[in-house]
């Protein structure tokens, strides 16, 4: 992860917009950089627009806790709300950054709020997020959605973030120096470890939870009762014999219902005949109502051979009538076609009057059209020879204008050159020293060299004195430190000893044994009370069930009784179906027959030109008129319809059947399943049965006793609670009480090795007291040689600046001196260069000037042969205009011809009409002639059909009263379809009759046929008496097995629940196992078991990345911590690895040992990435000048690790040190600019 470029604009006191790219230069290539500034100028502020980009909070809102708000116009803002970052007075303020992401792809994230309507409330901050390598945005606009998708592409959250490239050494200064208590609350808050804990007491309350779990197991296992061998025995001794009673019962019952039967029989039958005989005397009336319509079917049948001739001297009446309007209309056509014949010659005439004066104007028009012809061309040639003098003309001022230009650039070049060869001269001027650089650059660099040497000795020899100095200062602060942790100890060791006494005191005050068994009592009791509120819940839901069930039951039985009435009818309708079917079918057979003699099928038997069998015609304008015997497809419509009836009634009745099985096992079901909710019932108050003095005789309802039980049910259970509570409390105690033991012993062994170590430093002090005052003498003689060398290569420079320069920073005097003299040599080479260009540049002017002047001459004596060409032309042209004027001569001679050849078309055109007008008149003429000719053939029909219908008469003389009257109009209209529906209507009346005759002797035989055969002995009074004495011994007999049936189900639910419960006590048991091992190990009901683990392991860790730091800052120290706490102590490589406590450190210790800290963090943080940009916000401003040296050092180091390291400080020596700055600028109210500076 790499931050790429900052964009910021309003934020806090950063006016702007301002633009901070670490890929361009100077930030580029400098691994580290300073952000520097006044107190409160803002330098902070480009941390806080970062994070605000990426995770819309910042380092400063952060940790507040508190929920005042504060003003803002006339709304209020909370302190925490990213909100109040915007400058005041500004109206929007944004957040840019772009960042290399861990799929080492570029993004764009971008945090932007402003104000309604420019001066008015904040709205809400709007966060957007850009792939820059895919150029695609980020689809979503939800503000949670899109900080989870940086998130993601970072790595990172926003505590990992601030500990791991955001770094605040002041926490781990802290954590450094920290008691063991707040040393864990600073480890758990910097690591995040504080899930550890909660882990720890959810281990100890699920052990606790399946202790419980096998305390209910245990209580309902008790609770349940199974029958013994020998009452299970005698059960089904005495079930058997009321199983063998009710076959007897069953037996009887069926003789009586035989009996029973006979008589309802009879009685059904006599019932049967009263009914058939008054249907036959209401069938006998119906038909005798319906004589008329007898009659008119008699007439009906009789006029149908008269009707296919009735209907056909109808149509020929129509025909006749058609044709004669085709004549009319024929006769009116043939005398327009003769009033259009006329006026066609007419127009044909005038055209042709037209086309011979064309003719005449065309040979008028003839020589002068020849004559502009030629003009027209000679026009163009001249015009061609002019167009070419004009591209010659502008091609010469084209060229002429070019070298205009290139004189002009060569100019403008001479300049520039001129320009260089000045500046040049002035820098040379200006750094005249350089080239004294130049001259003596071998010698100044060995003179430097030598100089260098004797600062290093110098140096060498400074430190061994601070060196030693330090750690005689330290080995004195290591001496008071510890005689004062000596006193400490020994106050320890007194403490130690009280608390444990104390300890012993308060854990004789627990009786633990009384305490488990009061809580296993208590358990019973509420596994007891949760029994009874399962039965009674149980009962009420089966009590519902019942009531469920016999609902259910009754409304079967009611659609059993519909189907069965359905089921009736649908046979009778059967039977019904069955006999339309048959009649249907005779009447189609017999229409069939009469159809086949129609005359239809004559027609379609007649040959053209052939004489017909009936009248002897030859021409047969009908025969392709061919009528459908409608009646006959009625009738075979009404057959197919009628077979599907019947086909749709068996369907029915097979459904019918189907459900009718279907509910009546679905009754017995329900039955079953009531009467196993009725033995339910019966367990379930036998399991509560002995509350009915407590409870039940003082609550009326079972609803008052469940509220009850869950009352007292609470109450066990807080009590229990309370219990587990001071269970809990003890094995805390028990835990302390080795804790307390190793603290004791620890506490003096920690004494005794103090007044060892204070032995140690005395005669530590000593010696290096002797060391100092050596080194110091080495320290003079090596200034004395420092101050020769310094000499010479003043002398060597001869300039203060950079003798000042290289004495501060040799390393960048020498790259600076070496840079002189390159530069000196390059500006001499390049003037000797410019000096050559600009002879060379002054050449080309002077060629390209007599260029130019050959070019004008040669332009001027084109321009004077142009005019002379474009005179000719003129003449040319006005001697055109005389001829035709503005007319092309192709076009006027084109004009003429178009005219001919359009009235040419015209004239043949009037021809074409007159001939098609010729040839319709003909046709016209043939179709009214074959129409007056069809015209007599359909009369004369005509007269045929009316004699036909005249011998019809003579032969029906009932019917000629009735000829030509609405009676007779209304038979002749009738068709087949209506003669077969009244045919079988009146034919059902007869059979209705017919079947009622026949049912009336049937039913009167079976009555014969049943008093003759099994008359019962007994009347159906004692039938009935009898046989309801039998169900009710039955019901009795079966009540009493069912009782026994529930008992024996009781007693095998029972049993299959007593064995349900071991299984599951024994897999709880199993799982406890495993549990109680956990438990054993990091369980515990505060968590600080296995949080202690794991902070141990943690800072372990943390440590180890620590080391790795410190090897490459200062290889001197070592951290590790003390076994089996979380305190710290330092190994000193340089005083033969000796143990040192935390607190002996110096200021700049310290602060090397804290930064090693948090870029441990920060390594612990980033494990699946490269974390490549780190910023240190860190009070430089604390250290002195030796220890802020070593801190530069430490982190120049860091930019050989691939790393770009911000540093926020004002400390002067620090921004001297380093060469690019991020400079915040304070500009007054409140308002501060960001420049990046380069001091190289």
């Amino acid at each position: 992860m790499k931050i790429l470029s900052v964009n910021l604009y309003n934020i806090a006191s950063i006016e702007g917009p301002f633009h901070i790219d670490f890929e361009s230069e100077p930030l580029k290539s400098e691994g580290l950089f300073a952000i520097t500034g006044a107190t409160g100028s803002g330098k902070s502020t480009i941390l806080d627009a970062i994070c605000l980009a990426l995770y819309n909070n910042t380092p400063r809102l952060s940790p507040i806790k508190s929920y005042i708000n504060i003003g803002d116009g006339e709304n209020n803002l909370s302190v925490r709300d990213v909100k109040t970052l915007l400058r005041k007075g500004a109206e929007a303020a944004f957040a840019k950054v772009v960042f290399k992401a861990i799929d080492d792809k570029i993004y764009a994230s971008e945090w932007k709020i402003r104000r309604a309507r420019g001066y008015g409330k904040i709205q809400d901050e709007v966060i957007t997020l850009e792939n820059l390598s895919d150029k695609t945005l980020f689809p979503e606009r939800n503000k949670t959605l899109v900080l989870k998708e940086i998130q993601r592409l970072l790595g990172l959250s926003f505590e990992q973030f601030t500990k791991s490239v955001i770094l605040a050494q002041g926490e781990f200064a802290n954590f450094l120096k920290a008691t063991e208590s707040d040393r864990a609350d600073i480890l758990e808050k910097l690591t995040g470890t504080e899930i550890y804990s909660k882990v720890s007491a959810q281990i100890f309350q699920k052990h606790k939870d399946l202790q419980t779990e096998i305390t209910f197991f245990d209580a309902q296992l008790s609770s349940i009762e199974l029958l013994t061998d020998e009452e299970q025995q005698a059960l089904h001794s005495a079930l058997n014999q009321l199983k063998e009673q009710e076959n007897q019962l069953v037996t009887a019952q069926i003789q009586l219902q035989i009996q029973l039967d006979w008589h309802l029989k009879n009685q059904q039958l006599t019932e049967q005949i009263h009914q058939a005989s008054a249907n036959l005397q209401i069938a006998q009336e119906a038909k005798n109502q319906q004589q008329h319509r007898f009659e008119t079917l008699d007439k009906v049948e009789k006029i149908q051979p008269l009707k296919p001739i009735w209907l056909q001297k109808e149509n020929v009446q129509k025909q006749i009538f058609t044709v004669e309007l085709d004549i009319e209309g024929f006769s009116q056509k043939i005398t327009e076609l003769q009033q259009q014949a006329t006026v066609i010659q007419n127009a044909l005439d005038k055209e042709k009057q037209h086309q011979q004066t064309l003719l005449q104007l065309h040979e008028k028009w003839l020589p002068q059209i020849q004559q502009a012809r030629v003009l027209d061309i000679q026009i163009q040639q001249k015009k061609e020879i002019l167009s070419d003098k004009i591209q010659q003309i502008q091609a010469f001022e084209q060229n002429n204008q070019a070298l205009i230009g290139k004189i002009e650039v060569e100019k403008q070049t001479l300049a520039q050159i001129q320009e260089r060869i000045n500046q040049n001269k002035l820098w040379q001027s200006q750094n005249a020293y350089f080239e004294k650089f130049a001259e003596n650059y071998s010698l100044i660099g060995v003179s430097c060299k030598e100089a260098e040497r004797a600062i290093s000795e110098k140096e060498k020899f400074r430190k061994e004195v601070e060196d030693l100095k330090g750690q005689i200062h330290q080995v004195e602060v290591f001496v008071n430190e510890e005689k004062i942790k000596n006193e400490n100890l020994v106050q320890q060791h007194i403490l130690a000893k009280q608390a444990y006494d104390e300890f012993k005191k308060a854990i004789k005050g627990f009786d633990i044994e009384k305490l488990i068994s009061e809580q296993n009592e208590i358990i019973q009791k509420i596994e007891q009370q949760k029994n009874i509120l399962n039965s009674i819940q149980k009962l009420q839901e089966e009590r519902q069930n019942v009531q469920r069930t016999q609902q259910k039951k009754q409304r079967k039985k009611e659609q059993l009784i519909q189907i069965e009435q359905q089921l009736a009818q649908n046979q009778a309708d059967v039977s019904l179906a069955q006999q339309e079917v048959s009649v249907l079918e005779k009447l189609l057979q017999k229409l069939q027959l009469e159809s086949s003699e129609n005359v239809e099928n004559l027609r379609r038997g007649l040959i053209p030109d052939a004489p017909c069998p009936v009248c002897g015609a030859t021409h047969h304008p009908y025969q392709e008129q061919r009528y459908e015997n409608r009646a006959l497809q009625e009738l075979e419509r009404q057959l197919e319809e009628a077979q599907e009836n019947h086909f749709r009634l068996q369907n029915q009745a097979h459904d019918l059947l189907s459900n009718k099985k279907i509910t009546e096992a679905e009754i017995q079901n329900l039955t079953q399943k009531e009467e196993e909710s009725i033995v339910i019932q019966h367990q379930e108050r036998k399991k509560i049965s002995f509350l009915e003095n407590d409870f039940i005789a003082k609550e009326h309802n079972l609803e008052t006793l469940e509220k009850n039980i869950k009352v007292v049910l609470s109450d066990y259970q807080n009590n229990v609670a309370v219990i587990v509570d001071k269970i809990a409390d003890y094995q805390g105690l028990k835990a302390r009480e080795t804790t307390l033991e190793t603290r004791f012993n620890q506490a003096l062994n920690q004494l005794e090795s103090s007044n060892r170590k204070l032995n140690d430093l005395e005669n530590a002090s000593q010696k290096l007291v002797h060391r100092f005052d050596s080194a110091q003498r080495l320290l003079e003689s090596a200034q004395n040689m420092l101050t020769e060398k310094e000499q010479s290569v003043n002398q060597l420079l001869d300039n203060p600046s950079s003798f000042l320069l290289w004495k501060n920073t040799p390393e960048q005097f020498a790259n600076r001196l070496t840079k002189a003299v390159n530069d000196w040599q390059q500006s001499q080479e390049n003037l000797r260069l410019a000096e050559q260009s600009q002879l060379s540049v002054n050449q080309n002017i002077l060629h390209l000037s007599q260029q130019q002047l050959d070019q004008a001459k040669q332009l001027e004596d084109l321009k004077t042969l142009y005019d002379r060409e474009a005179q000719l032309l003129s003449e040319m042209e006005l001697e055109r205009q005389n001829l035709l004027g503005e007319k092309n001569a192709d076009q006027v001679e084109r004009q003429i011809n178009d005219k001919l050849k359009i009235v040419q078309k015209q004239i043949e055109l009037q021809l074409t009409n007159y001939q098609k007008n010729a040839i319709d008149f003909q046709e016209i003429s043939a179709k009214k002639q074959t129409q007056e000719q069809f015209l007599a053939q359909l009369k004369q029909e005509r007269e045929t059909l009316q004699g036909r219908i005249e011998h019809w008469m003579i032969e029906n003389p009932d019917f000629k009263a009735d000829l030509n009257t609405q009676k007779f109009d209304y038979w002749i209209s009738l068709d087949n379809l209506w003669i077969h529906q009244e045919r079988l209507q009146l034919k059902q009346l007869e059979e209705g009759c017919l079947m009622a005759q026949t049912l009336l002797k049937d039913r009167s035989d079976s009555l014969k046929r049943h008093q003759n055969q099994n008359i019962p002995e007994q009347s159906q009074s004692d039938c009935e008496r009898l046989l309801a004495e039998n169900k009710e011994s039955e019901a009795k007999v079966r009540q009493d097995i069912g009782k026994l049936h529930n008992q024996w189900a009781v007693h095998q639910k029972e049993v299959e629940k007593h064995q349900d419960l071991l299984r599951q006590r024994e897999e709880k048991q199993q799982v406890l196992s495993q549990w109680e091992v956990i438990n054993s190990l990091i369980g515990s009901s505060s968590g600080k078991v296995f949080q202690r683990y794991a902070q141990e392991f943690t800072l372990d860790t943390l440590l180890r990345y620590a080391n790795v730091h410190l090897s490459s800052i200062n290889q001197r120290y070592q951290l590790e911590r003390i076994s089996d706490t979380l305190s710290l102590q330092v190994i000193d490589k340089e005083m033969g690895y000796e143990v040192r406590s935390v607190y002996s450190l110096s200021g700049g210790e310290s602060f090397l040992v804290s930064l090693g800290l948090a870029l441990a963090l920060s390594s612990l943080s980033s494990t699946k990435m490269n974390i490549e940009t780190l910023f240190i916000d860190e009070g430089f401003g604390t250290l002195d000048a030796k220890t802020l040296a070593i801190a530069m050092d430490a982190l120049e180091s860091l930019q050989h690790q691939g790393k770009k390291v911000g540093v926020i400080s004002h400390v002067q020596e620090m921004t001297e040190r380093i060469a690019v700055k991020i400079e915040v600028k304070k500009q007054g109210n409140g308002k501060s600019s960001i420049q990046i500076k380069n001091d190289w």
